[in-house]
């Protein structure tokens, strides 16, 4: 293989990975639009839309743990078929005029789908070379592409209703499909013919203070976040207003 046809297989793979992560990180990222949505266009209480939100928050944390032990027994490339292949079913299936139970369960499974799909390439991108510099620039693009979203959001949901929103969460997933083949099979790669690196060992200590900072931060972060659009319009803001704000946040973010 040439150096040119490397780099573009390299391209290609870094951009099947970012993309796997956007479709993953935007179920998450236009939590406070759909929460709006489920009390407003669906009619559900403050209460059962808090439910609904914290089943599928549960079931991303369940995806997201269960990478650890998938990721032995099959490839990042196949792990993240599955996950983008449930989430775009969910998303499309939640268009539908379905009970309050279906739909929870739906949600549910979108949720352990996208929890799923997240722990895929954040475990792919630390086997990459410069990881951090990779979950920056994920970060960042992710964040433009919800800004984008919540700009957009408002204006299609007015027209079409929640299940504007639902197409777009679902459209996210097909561009990572188009890429799946790309994605790689495992995080890191090792030249031909060398023998694989043992990790140096783990320092707990850091670890666990590494853990328990994430934790705290995702604690505050998951009680707040999705009701920041309640928050907005029961502070007298319009729904448009409120998209605008969080679009702005996310660039500053």
């Amino acid at each position: 293989m040439s150096i040119t046809q490397a780099s573009r297989a390299n391209f290609a793979a870094l951009a099947a990975v970012f993309l796997v992560g956007i479709a993953a990180v935007m179920v998450a990222g236009l939590k406070p639009m759909l929460v709006t949505l489920y009390i407003t266009k669906l009619q559900l209480s403050t209460s059962v839309a808090g439910f609904s939100l914290a089943t599928e928050m549960l079931a991303a944390t369940v995806g997201a743990a269960a990478v650890s032990l998938l990721l032995t027994r099959l490839s990042g490339r196949r792990l993240a078929l599955v996950a983008l292949v449930a989430m775009l079913s969910c998303d499309l299936i939640s268009m539908l005029p379905l009970g309050l139970p279906e739909f929870i369960v739906v949600r549910l499974v979108a949720g352990f789908s996208a929890g799923l799909a997240a722990s895929t390439i954040a475990a792919t991108i630390a086997g990459m070379r410069a990881p951090d510099r990779l979950m920056g620039a994920y970060n960042a693009i992710a964040l433009l592409v919800l800004a984008a979203a919540f700009a957009a959001a408002p204006p299609l949901t007015s027209r079409w209703g929640i299940k504007a929103l639902f197409l777009g969460l679902a459209m996210t997933t097909l561009p990572a499909l188009l890429l799946n083949p790309c994605f790689p099979e495992r995080g890191g790669s090792q030249p031909h013919g060398s023998s694989p690196v043992a990790p140096p060992p783990l320092n707990r200590r850091a670890a666990t203070f590494a853990l328990l900072g994430t934790a705290c931060f995702y604690f505050g972060l998951g009680g707040l976040w999705p009701y920041m659009g309640e928050i907005g319009r029961h502070s007298g803001l319009s729904t448009e207003r409120v998209a605008g704000i969080l679009s702005i946040a996310q660039l500053s973010a």
